[in-house]
């Protein structure tokens, strides 16, 4: 018994066995959020900024990045963390060879804007999470405007 003769009717059998694929396929499409490799490639990640009174402590949550993906730089007042990833990986099933490749970059830039540009900037990566302390600076910069 047919409702719907004429409405997809090669489909129609397909989408009742699998009824998730279609769904599954169009999410793939809008956020490709794991790659070929199973790996979670990173738009974007958190983290914490938290002041102290002679510095700044800032935690991100890279679980299953590489620390010599990591780039941190600081250019006053703004202190920027980049990830680049960029992997291939080589497998061979039977007589089949796969090859796959994997290149993504992400950044956060947090201003900070009492950091001490002279200071010692401290990056710690462990377990996955990367902390770094920036002291701030102790002198007031403190500029007087001359009206014209």
């Amino acid at each position: 018994m047919e409702f719907f003769p004429s409405i997809l009717p090669e489909t129609r059998s397909t989408l009742f066995a699998q009824p998730f694929r279609a769904l599954e396929e169009a999410v793939n499409k809008m956020w490709p959020a794991f790659n070929a490799l199973g790996q979670v490639v990173p738009r974007t990640f958190a983290l914490d900024v938290e002041e102290l009174p002679d510095k700044y402590r800032i935690k991100a949550d890279l679980p299953g990045i590489d620390r010599k993906c990591v780039h941190i730089s600081f250019e006053q007042p703004m202190l920027t963390i980049e990830i680049e990833v960029n992997k291939e990986e080589e497998r061979k099933e039977g007589t089949f060879l796969a090859r796959e490749r994997l290149y993504s970059t992400t950044a956060r830039s947090i201003p900070l804007p009492l950091a001490d540009a002279k200071g010692n900037v401290d990056a710690v990566m462990k377990e996955g999470v990367l902390t770094i302390t920036v002291p701030k600076s102790h002198e007031k910069q403190t500029k007087t405007i001359e009206i014209h």
